[in-house]
């Protein structure tokens, strides 16, 4: 085993590929860390972040620079946020307050379906239909 450890102090370490570009940065900032991967065209194509105060998330982005998936902690709870053509999105999230559930838009971000349960265990599930005549069920 080698005693000999080599510590390399830095507020910042990049990743550089062949061609010259910047592919990966490590970097601690604001009492934080961030570590990002870059595609060939130098945007950020998935990024992992811890900051000070214990919270994370990892999103990951399209080659246009949008964010597609975002996977969340905070002091809210966990969320998953998945981003579709247009406006399009769902969003899975689980409250520290022990409500939960799933909202889904179409292409224009309006809001088709939402499903939750609340703290004290009740379903509640709507449906907007493109008509816009709200169904409870």
């Amino acid at each position: 085993m080698d005693n000999d450890k080599k510590v390399i102090t830095a507020h910042e370490f990049q990743l550089i590929g062949q061609d010259g570009n910047i592919r990966a940065v490590l970097t601690s900032a604001d009492g934080g860390t961030d570590l990002t991967f870059s595609g060939i065209g130098g945007k950020p194509q998935l990024k992992l972040s811890a900051t000070g105060d214990g919270l994370a998330s990892l999103n990951m982005y399209e080659n246009d620079g949008r964010e597609k998936i975002s996977i969340s902690v905070d002091d809210q709870g966990t969320h998953v946020h998945l981003a579709g053509a247009g406006k399009q999105e769902s969003y899975l999230f689980l409250k520290n307050t022990g409500a939960s559930g799933l909202v889904l838009t179409d292409r224009k971000g309006n809001r088709r379906l939402e499903a939750k349960i609340g703290p004290d265990a009740e379903p509640d599930i709507t449906i907007y239909p493109v008509n816009d005549e709200e169904k409870k069920l």
